[in-house]
């Protein structure tokens, strides 16, 4: 095991607090963080807005097949808010697979949910990008053991030299599957792995008029 074992991987989950008053009946611990970063909250562009709340998560004590960790998923209500869903079929992509657009008339904010099954593959990647070049990357490399996060091309970034100089990096458990869970709001993304084994949390720098994106994967079954 190394150490430390973080709740979020991320850049921008910062000063999380739990709720003690859950009712005993329910018995879960909730928590939620600052979704910023003091290397460079007080330089973000304010084209959007200027720092939020991460989702709120339950948290369990879990396996993830190497060692316990603290597992973080989304609390269940947030299901409640969903309204137009689309559902895309399985496919098995050999080098790239791209989906146009997520949803219609979206302004924005979404949630993606999907499973890769990596098969022959030792790295796969998805992608979210738009008509101006913008970007942001999901790199899992199961000979390093890591999923990495690229924001370097997500837009404005040289606001901060501390912003987007780094991938960002996280150990990651080689597994047959990965369950995904990616949350956006124009310029929040929130990753989880395996329902809350693995959790990264970082802001983005899209412009404010880009709202549609479109996903690329490549290697290995998506479903």
């Amino acid at each position: 095991m190394n150490y430390p074992l973080w709740l979020d991987y991320g850049r921008d989950n910062y000063a999380g607090v739990t709720w003690s008053n859950i009712p005993r009946e329910d018995g879960r611990r909730l928590f939620i963080g600052w979704m910023s970063n003091w290397d460079y909250a007080n330089n973000i562009p304010t084209e959007h807005f200027r720092s939020a709340m991460t989702i709120a998560r339950e948290l369990k004590l879990t396996h993830n097949g190497e060692h316990l960790v603290v597992n973080s998923m989304p609390v269940r209500e947030l299901e409640n808010l969903r309204r137009t869903t689309e559902k895309f079929e399985n496919k098995i992509v050999d080098t790239n697979y791209i989906i146009e657009r997520l949803l219609k008339e979206n302004q924005g904010a979404y949630e993606v949910e999907f499973v890769v099954k990596p098969e022959q593959s030792s790295v796969f990647e998805f992608k979210l990008f738009n008509q101006n070049n913008e970007e942001v990357r999901f790199i899992f490399d199961l000979n390093k053991k890591t999923l990495e996060f690229d924001r370097s091309k997500s837009g404005n970034v040289n606001f901060s030299n501390n912003f987007a100089s780094e991938i960002i990096k996280s150990p990651l458990v080689n597994k047959k599957s990965y369950k995904i869970r990616l949350f956006i709001d124009k310029n929040l993304t929130e990753i989880f792995i395996n329902d809350g084994e693995l959790v990264q949390t970082n802001t983005i720098s899209l412009l404010k008029h880009i709202i549609h994106y479109r996903l690329m994967f490549k290697k290995g079954k998506l479903m």
